[in-house]
């Protein structure tokens, strides 16, 4: 039978409630009645109590740990040897869930009564705007990013502080092997991948790692992301050592497993019954998760869905996340397991027996855990459950049909496409009609004196055509800065080299700033090729297929949560 998949990791197996991995002295206090459920939970999936005493000592080479702070209680990422500036902090990057048009619940400005708005609730309180990560035309308004390694692990610190030590480049673009033309695997994993991140200056051992939060979207609407948390902390290396977890024990590379794109390999020898990775997930409710409406999102859910765990019935669902855990694929065979950690399960009995516990449900911690040794190289699997492999084996059977329509991804276009052509000449030879041409452009980039010399143009002629020379500025290749053009003339630089004169327009989501005036014709001049690219127009990538495979994975004791997070 086939299996899938970069999901997320998971048969979540509910005995894990039974074990212990934190010291005595955090042991979570739990009823006899919530240890009836997990234990009933436990047997409905055949699995067996996991090891009551697993072992989380830091392996002598990890460098990279994932811990609670002291005295402000919040996780962050620490290293556990120096770093030098214009290093990788891995060698691998994360991957990138793009989120189109989310379903405007607690967070849309629309919302907002006299200024005042809604604070972002659960998953939304770790998303990225769209543009930073090259998704902004994945929607038809607006586009979230949900970055599942070190873009939620670590923590943020304010643009205008300069303590941030790391940064992310741009992600690579493509759908894994899976090809709609012959996989029933298409658009059911992601297609943005290793997002790398590098530092920004020497780093000592036991300091945190910190980004910009210029990217993020504000947790509360209008907010222009102040942040407090403006310095690294650092703790000692001892405390590290007792205290986190490592997460470099796993990293990506493709997938053993039929039809399943990407996967999780381990970086080093793993004894069984060691803590392979910290699995932090975050609540977050099904309908939230569902396409905004079936005319533009062909697919009912969003391709969010595939990276959760629950049941076919809940109304909430968990988002997992660190580094490289969310491509632990299905197989029969399994090597880990998840549990959770007991301070977890003392959360969760805070929020089942106090009714007048604010709802807003805070991020919980499960263990990925060995069940046999696990060589370096070797793959790591998880068991998903029947009813995601009832759910995948109709798909393939019954529901998923070749498409033999003309289509070509961007990223195809950009490698064989070298010469671009004009808009006359696309009318005897045009472009695939799922993309188009973009280019990096910032409108904000003109000089005084061009702006003045506009100006006075617009006031004579309201409907003028001003035309400007491309320039190559600071930050210019940033993703965010793409924006639709079309190829006029081709023209040659100083060198003999392709360049061209553009129309440049405007998209959803720019800056106010950077908006052309609507009524203006805006050339420019003298662009090179390495400034234009193909885009994928939106709602055609894979994610957006009609028969794209959705559905959670596995997890029988969501019920246990869904009871404590229910309004007494």
């Amino acid at each position: 039978m086939p299996r899938l998949f970069s999901l997320t990791l998971l048969l979540l197996i509910w005995s894990g409630f039974l074990s212990s991995t934190d010291s005595a002295e955090n042991a979570a206090v739990v009823t006899n009645e919530c240890l009836e459920t997990q234990s009933t939970d436990a047997s409905t999936t055949g699995s067996s109590p996991p090891s009551s005493h697993s072992r989380n000592a830091i392996p002598e080479d990890c460098g990279l740990v994932y811990a609670n702070i002291p005295d402000i209680h919040e996780w962050g990422v620490f290293t556990m040897v120096p770093r030098q500036k214009g290093s990788p902090v891995n060698r691998f990057g994360d991957i990138i869930i793009q989120w189109p048009d989310p379903s405007p619940m607690r967070h849309d400005p629309s919302l907002c009564e006299d200024g005042a708005c809604p604070p972002r609730q659960g998953l939304l309180q770790y998303t990225w705007n769209g543009q930073e990560t090259g998704g902004h035309n994945e929607g038809r308004k607006r586009v979230e990013s949900v970055v599942t390694g070190l873009g939620m692990c670590a923590r943020t610190t304010s643009e205008a502080a300069r303590k941030h030590n790391i940064i992310p480049l741009v992600p690579r673009v493509d759908e894994g092997g899976l090809t709609r033309f012959d996989s029933p695997g298409a658009g059911a994993i992601t297609q943005y991948h290793n997002y790398t991140w590098w530092f920004t200056k020497d780093v000592e051992a036991g300091e945190e790692l910190l980004y910009s939060s210029s990217g993020k979207i504000p947790i509360i609407a209008g907010d222009q992301m102040t942040d407090t948390r403006v310095a690294p902390s650092k703790p000692s290396l001892d405390y590290l050592k007792k205290n986190g977890y490592c997460i470099d024990n796993i990293r990506p590379r493709k997938s053993r497993v039929k039809e399943a794109g990407r996967g999780a390999f381990a970086t080093r020898q793993i004894p069984e019954g060691a803590i392979v990775a910290p699995v932090p997930v975050v609540p977050v409710k099904r309908e939230e998760l569902m396409a905004k409406d079936n005319t533009h999102h062909k697919s009912k859910e969003q391709l969010l869905l595939n990276y959760c765990l629950g049941s076919n019935t809940s109304e909430w669902l968990l988002f997992p996340f660190s580094p490289s855990i969310n491509l632990v694929n299905h197989f029969h065979d399994p090597n880990v397991k998840l549990q959770w950690s007991h301070s977890s399960l003392e959360i969760i009995g805070q929020y089942r027996h106090s009714p007048n516990t604010n709802k807003n449900p805070p991020i919980l911690m499960l263990e990925m855990v060995s069940t046999k040794p696990i060589q370096e190289g070797d793959e790591i699997y998880m068991d998903y459950g029947q009813a995601w492999e009832d759910s995948w084996w109709k798909h393939t059977k019954e529901i998923w049909k070749p498409i033999n329509e003309h289509y070509t991804p961007s990223y195809v276009m950009d490698d064989a496409i070298r010469m671009l052509r004009t808009e006359q000449e696309q009318k005897e030879h045009p472009y695939p009609n799922n993309v188009f041409t973009s280019c990096f452009y910032r409108y904000s980039d003109r000089t005084e004196e061009e702006r003045t010399i506009a100006k006075q143009r617009n006031q004579k002629d309201s409907a003028s055509l001003n035309s400007f020379r491309w320039k190559l500025t600071r930050g210019l290749y940033d993703l965010k800065n793409l924006r639709p053009c079309s190829v006029l003339k081709r023209l040659e630089d100083s060198k003999g080299r392709s360049a061209y004169a553009v129309r440049m327009f405007n998209r959803h989501g720019l800056d106010e700033d950077e908006r052309i005036p609507e009524d203006q014709l805006h050339i420019v001049t003298h662009v090179p090729r390495a400034a234009i690219r193909f885009s994928d127009k939106s709602g055609t990538t894979d994610q957006h297929l009609t028969f794209a495979f959705r559905h959670e994975v596995g997890f029988p004791g969501i019920n246990f949560l869904e009871e404590a997070l229910r309004p007494q």
